[in-house]
């Protein structure tokens, strides 16, 4: 399902399904980073979430070994080689980075790979 929510796109054919919990609930990350909960049964199904909500409903609703991996500091992914890592940018600076990815299709992570010359 797609939904553009306060000019934002929500998709769930092309974000990543963290996990589902009771009642048919679905917890999606964007390759943005931003993540929604699904619920096709809801008058609104796609509703966005910041970090911490996602965070607290995955902590409650998840498998400690996926919550682990999504939420945890310093969780690895070590057959993917990435590494997970939490960034406080300037307002401007986020919204500079959402509207290069959304242009090119590349993730934050690709981005800035990218601009480092790997």
């Amino acid at each position: 399902m797609r939904k553009i929510i306060r000019g934002r796109v929500y998709d769930t054919d092309t974000a990543s399904l963290v996990g589902g919990g009771l009642a048919g609930l679905e917890l999606y990350r964007k390759k943005t980073g931003e993540y929604f909960m699904y619920d096709p049964e809801a008058k609104r199904p796609i509703q966005p979430l910041d970090f911490a909500e996602a965070r607290s409903w995955a902590k409650k609703s998840l498998d400690k070994d996926v919550y682990r991996q999504h939420f945890e500091p310093g969780a690895r992914s070590t057959d993917s080689g990435m590494e997970r890592m939490v960034v406080i940018l300037p307002t401007a600076v986020k919204q500079a980075l959402d509207l290069k990815s959304s242009e090119t299709g590349k993730t934050f992570a690709e981005l800035i790979a990218g601009w480092l010359g790997f």
